[in-house]
């Protein structure tokens, strides 16, 4: 057995496909994280109405066993009758795909343009030959060089048009489209990172207990489809789903018009897929809503937004070294351990989905340190109560704090 686990640990260390998934999902951990609490933070300056605690709890509980219920649903519909509705389903998450890009890219070009910009001045608008279409609150932005913005009123919709949101259309049509011709798996994953950087941006824990109470829910969710149900049905829904692969639309619109274009067929952006370089044919795969559920979801930007609130701890140098005292006030915060239990308990999940040679809930090995690392430093620094029941963690931080796009 000791045997067994050490060609596990080396081959998850040198497989590509098992860096490559390990890589992609931390990296979109931490950046959605980053991305979310600056977002609540803009977010947290309008005064909003006080809502009473015990509402907020019940509210919450309600909508987490409704998003159980809803994803229970979704996988059955998905397995039991995905050949009725296919063509609707994937238009459906094509367009939900699109939508998500374009706000992963928007953003990231409208902050990359201020900072060309600086110092420039620009009197004329510079508009590419496409349209962008973005709501006006992702271009109603200060800036002492800021491009001139043309506005139009269609359908009831506020449009703007700038260099930024042209350019992000430009490549979410560039994006999708050789997504939908190639069916590559880089696309596959470009679109998957995009869905859960912006599941982030649209959700926000109030207290810790709250945020486990999430985690917790959805860990027993992801062992009872993975675990129990392919024991007593010896039906693996979910690892099915994950793999199905759907018509292109492109392919049964042309087909329907009389054009025969062989088409990929494509999977739906809801799985991370890395094809492994040393053995052909092998493809690792983590679902979306691992990354989603315990990272951006839940407790890692929590944990973030209480860095920014929480007072620190007094870190006394101790003759330490200026590299070891760097590492040790990184690990007195709350979202560098939870990042540090998320990727431990990843990895964990992936070696012991290479012992046993079968899919795992990943949920089941990320909760327990995602957890117990962040708590483990509330209590010990004292804030135990300020953590778990959110106190101050609603807010904003009387320190600057640098915008992250």
């Amino acid at each position: 057995m000791l045997y067994a686990w050490i060609i596990a640990l080396l081959s998850c260390l040198t497989d590509s496909a098992s860096l490559g998934i390990y890589t992609i999902a931390v990296s979109t951990v931490v950046y959605g994280s980053y991305r979310a609490t600056m977002h609540h933070s803009s977010q947290a300056e309008q005064k909003l109405p006080e809502t009473h605690e015990a509402k907020v709890t019940a509210a919450l509980w309600v909508q987490t066993a409704a998003l159980s219920l809803f994803g229970s649903l979704s996988l059955l519909v998905y397995h039991f009758f995905f050949t009725y509705f296919e063509l609707l389903i994937m238009v459906t998450l094509l367009v939900a795909s699109g939508n998500c890009l374009f706000s992963f890219l928007h953003p990231l070009l409208q902050y990359t343009e201020r900072r060309l910009l600086q110092g420039v001045s620009i009197n004329t608008p510079l508009i590419y030959l496409c349209l962008s279409m973005s709501i006006d609150n992702l271009t109603a932005i200060n800036v002492a060089h800021e491009i001139h913005l043309t506005r139009i009123n269609f359908c009831a919709w506020h449009y703007s048009l700038t260099n930024a949101a042209a350019l992000a259309f430009f490549l979410c049509v560039l994006s999708v489209s050789r997504w939908l011709m190639t069916g590559s798996w880089t696309y596959n994953n470009l679109m998957a990172v995009s869905i859960a950087i912006s599941f982030v941006n649209h959700a926000q824990m109030p207290t810790g207990r709250h945020a486990a109470f999430v985690l917790v829910t959805f860990l027993m969710y992801d062992t009872f489809w993975v675990v129990v149900l392919p024991h007593l049905a010896h039906d693996k829904i979910m690892e099915d789903v994950a793999v199905t692969h759907g018509q292109n639309p492109v392919s049964v619109i042309l087909h329907h018009v009389g054009v025969y274009v062989p088409l990929p067929q494509i999977t739906a952006p809801i799985v991370l897929k890395v094809p492994s370089i040393e053995m052909p044919g092998e493809v690792a795969i983590l679902g979306l809503a691992d990354i989603v559920l315990p990272a951006l979801f839940t407790e890692l930007a929590y944990c973030l937004r209480c860095d920014r609130t929480i007072p620190s701890h007094p870190i006394t140098s101790n003759g330490l070294g200026r590299l070891s005292l760097y590492l040790h006030r990184r690990w007195q915060t709350y979202f560098t351990r939870s990042v540090v239990g998320y990727s431990i308990g990843l990895f964990l999940a992936m070696c012991v989905s290479e012992v046993l040679d079968q899919g795992q809930p990943a949920l089941v090995y990320i909760v327990p340190p995602i957890l117990a690392f962040p708590c483990h430093l509330a209590h010990t620094s004292g804030h135990w109560h300020t953590f778990w029941h959110g106190k101050t963690a609603t807010h904003r931080a009387s320190t600057k704090i640098v915008q992250i796009v």
